[in-house]
């Protein structure tokens, strides 16, 4: 466990007028590279959305360049979700990433591969697990009218100059039979800001990245798995050291995510918890030095 009292490089505080919760948090020492640097390289900010699609996962990465969606929660929650993307203002989604094929995650994909042709989302990326559920056959139908890639563990998709993401799961050929254990989990860099985006990836899997000697130390930490107990092992996330974990689950859902264990790990390590159940969609933006979190509830 790294030194949580290492000093922080604070962000001047800028008072503004926003919609929702503000919160203006710092990157720590040991999240920056050996360079010392005055100013942040990059000539505007990263944005990612983890949208509140109930109990589902859907983050929309929007960089100055290349956009990423990862996941659109059920078939329900498609409509939400293009509406979402429409009032930003996207025209084009570069990669769209299925991180496995459970319909919380996939569903409404479908919806937003409808309403994007191959054109203006000519990538997907999915664990290469298959199904033989309706839903996943209607997203896969799809997705193989565009260029539809398999992620393996080391590869690198570049956003932006200071943009990229690392592919830390799954292994190829698949490790395991679980369909939660081979999402695809994604380690983003934004130069000295990182994110952990992991799908319902589980104990099983998150051991696996660890014995493989990934670097998984990240500032923003997507939990795995909706909170459940049996995702977020302590290990990892002693491995991860995160100052914000953000949960994904859908308010009073019949598994009881997050599960309280979680919490208590969370708390137990002082770091900050949002929920899209309570928080509403919560918007991280950084300049790759510092960051700001925007909550939609107050």
């Amino acid at each position: 466990m790294k030194n949580r009292n290492a000093v922080l490089i604070i962000l001047p505080i800028i008072i503004c007028a926003l919609a929702g919760a503000t919160y203006y948090l710092f990157v720590r020492e040991s999240d920056q590279d050996q360079t010392p640097h005055t100013m942040s390289p990059l000539l505007g900010n990263v944005t990612v959305y983890f949208i509140d699609v109930g109990q589902g996962d859907c983050i929309f990465i929007d960089t100055l360049n290349r956009d990423m969606l990862i996941d659109g929660g059920t078939e329900n929650a498609g409509n939400i979700v293009v509406k979402f993307l429409q009032d930003l203002g996207i025209t084009h989604i570069d990669f769209v990433v299925a991180s496995h094929p459970h319909a919380d995650h996939i569903g409404g994909l479908i919806k937003v591969l409808e309403e994007y042709n191959s054109t203006y989302a000519p990538v997907i990326i999915d664990c290469g697990f298959t199904t033989s559920s309706k839903v996943y056959q209607d997203f896969i139908a799809l997705a193989n009218e565009r260029t539809l890639k398999h992620a393996v563990r080391g590869q690198v998709i570049i956003l932006d100059t200071y943009v990229n993401l690392t592919v830390l799961n799954p292994k190829s050929p698949l490790e395991f039979d679980n369909p939660n254990d081979n999402s695809v989990v994604l380690r983003m860099q934004v130069y000295n800001v990182t994110f952990l985006f992991t799908g319902d990836s589980e104990s099983k899997s998150e051991t696996s990245i660890l014995k493989a000697g990934l670097n998984v130390t990240s500032t923003i930490f997507k939990v795995g798995h909706h909170g459940s107990r049996t995702a977020t092992s302590l290990e990892f996330l002693e491995a991860v050291n995160p100052r914000v974990a953000i949960i994904s689950v859908g308010l009073g859902n019949s598994y009881g995510h997050p599960h309280q264990e979680t919490i208590e790990k969370l708390t137990s390590l002082g770091i900050i918890i949002y929920r899209t159940d309570l928080d509403g969609t919560i918007t991280v933006t950084t300049d790759g030095i510092h960051y700001t979190i925007i909550t939609e509830n107050p």
